[in-house]
């Protein structure tokens, strides 16, 4: 059987979570649903044109061009010192 399909593109800020929001539709409808499919067009900056294609992945050329323009782009983002990374406290989720 041939269940109903049905795209939608979100344009939202941090904190939503599209699978909830997903399964909350479902809801509302009196039934089940889940995603098939999700990409992430953008965050902050970085935009699927930023992205290093599959097939460069093994291009060095293309990786060194990916690594500067990344670095050039990152400038100015405050680092954070290694006592402060060694600090984090990393839960699972």
């Amino acid at each position: 059987k041939k269940f109903p399909e049905f795209r939608i593109e979100l344009e939202c800020s941090k904190g939503l979570y599209v699978r909830v929001l997903v399964n909350d539709i479902g809801a509302k409808c009196g039934t089940l649903a889940h995603m098939t499919e999700l990409t992430r067009a953008k965050q902050g900056k970085f935009g699927l044109e930023h992205c290093l294609p599959a097939e460069h992945i093994t291009d060095a050329r293309a990786i060194a061009r990916h690594i500067v323009w990344t670095r050039n782009t990152l400038e100015g983002i405050p680092v954070p010192s290694k006592g402060a990374l060694c600090n984090l406290n990393v839960g699972g989720g």
